[in-house]
């Protein structure tokens, strides 16, 4: 979120950014409450009482439902986007309500990497299927650092060209949902999510009961860090040393934003180190990779295609609008 939330912040669309508090870590505690600070940022404590992981994250979704409203939802891991692209997105939103989802294109995102080849892009690597855990696109953390490696080095040399795609429509798929964006008045009818896998009744099952697509708007794009599948790699990588140095050529971040975040993190890490904000080389130390480390330990399971049918089926049965 140190990367994150500058981008969010120096976009003149945001009327109100929430912030969802999913986390029982109390150095995430301290870094989100000093964050709460700010004018634009709402903090959001969980409905329900209870956190639980991603288990735990459908029940803030009945704050995203006012009418009138549109709203972005942002992993906290998207740590890069590329200018423009919020207003892109709600420019798109606004000028085609018939979808029921709006994404942008998203690196390290197993459809968006599907989309992107199909499109004649990414050549060079692995076939990515349409499938939002492809062993590739999603289980695969060299695959992803790959993506990261090519994405940096095309940022750098001011071009985007193998993630730049143009408008696609997707249906009757799990979407990996790192960013989407959705008319508040569409979600409503729709006023309990259930617990388990909101992304599958997001993406999947809700736009099917509404007979409705889901969309990928061209010439948008942002970065997101990791799957679990990934993270104990990237995270032992430079990745997120070069996203932060990123920020030195990113002209439309706003100075005041970057620095109240940078203040938000010291306060938070306890940190006394002055860290440069507009980093002039790579070769910097990154209080990131210092001091942000998940658990090893990640395991992971097959899953058969029958059981995962099985599972949107009964999240369709759950589902469905109120006084129908």
């Amino acid at each position: 979120m140190r990367l994150l939330v500058p981008h969010i912040l120096s976009s003149d669309l945001i009327d109100r950014y929430d912030i969802w508090i999913n986390t029982t870590d109390p150095i995430d505690l301290e870094f989100i409450k000093s964050l709460g600070k700010h004018d634009k940022i709402r903090l959001i404590e969980q409905p329900d009482g209870e956190i639980n992981g991603n288990r735990s994250i459908n029940a803030f979704f009945r704050y995203a439902m006012e009418p009138d409203e549109v709203y972005i939802r942002f992993d906290d891991d998207i740590v890069w986007m590329k200018p423009d692209t919020i207003e892109k997105i709600v420019e798109f939103r606004l000028g085609n309500p018939e979808y029921f989802l709006v994404a942008p294109f998203i690196i390290n995102n197993a459809i968006c990497t599907s989309v992107l080849q199909a499109q004649g892009k990414l050549r060079d690597f692995r076939r990515v299927a349409p499938y939002c855990l492809d062993k590739n696109g999603w289980a695969s953390a060299a695959f992803a650092e790959k993506l990261h490696r090519q994405a940096i080095k095309e940022i750098n040399d001011n071009k985007i060209h193998e993630f730049s795609g143009v408008d696609a429509q997707f249906a009757a798929c799990r979407f990996s949902i790192n960013c989407i964006c959705w008319f508040g008045s569409d979600l409503k009818p729709f006023d309990q999510i259930y617990a388990g896998s909101d992304e599958m009744q997001i993406s999947y099952a809700i736009p099917m009961i509404a007979n409705r697509t889901n969309a990928i708007v061209a010439d948008t794009l942002v970065s997101h860090f990791a799957f679990y599948t990934q993270r104990e790699h990237l995270d032992a990588t430079d990745i997120l040393q070069c996203y932060y140095d990123l920020r030195g050529i990113a002209g439309w971040l706003s100075r005041d934003a970057v620095e109240f975040v940078e203040q938000a993190y010291n306060s938070a890490s306890g940190s006394t180190e002055v860290h440069q904000i507009y980093p002039t080389s790579n070769s910097e130390t990154s209080i990131l990779q210092r001091e942000f480390r998940y658990p090893a330990g990640i395991k992971t399971k097959r899953t058969s295609i029958a059981g995962l049918f099985s599972k949107a089926s009964k999240a369709v049965e759950k589902l469905s609008p109120r006084g129908k």
